[in-house]
């Protein structure tokens, strides 16, 4: 009865390492998940800044190369009062051509 009873407790003391490894385990899948979680939002978040920015190179090359698409552009920016370029707003000042030829430049 006494070899039984120091079994009992062996198996109590397997059976609590076991539930503290268990617990471990959980533990280190719920970090992993969350660094994996947090990896896969800013890959995403690269990959529409990246299709973004291709959207308007994209954009602005068919502006460059269709110069009657530039110019009604220009003309729609300026009807809804739209923000130009910088850049656009200097030449207009500095020479004094209209922002559908600086917008060419």
């Amino acid at each position: 009865m006494g070899w039984q009873m120091g079994g009992d407790h062996l198996w109590e003391e397997v059976g609590a390492i076991g539930q503290v490894l268990g617990s471990i385990a959980v533990f280190v899948t719920l970090v992993y998940l969350a660094i994996q979680t947090n990896h896969a939002r800013r890959e995403a978040r690269r990959a529409i800044l990246r299709n973004r920015r291709n959207a308007i190179r994209e954009m602005n090359l068919h502006l460059a190369t269709h110069p009657e698409l530039l110019a009604l552009n220009t003309q729609v920016d300026l009807a809804l009062g739209a923000e130009f370029h910088p850049f656009v707003n200097e030449v207009v000042r500095l020479t004094g051509i209209s922002p559908v030829d600086a917008s060419r430049v």
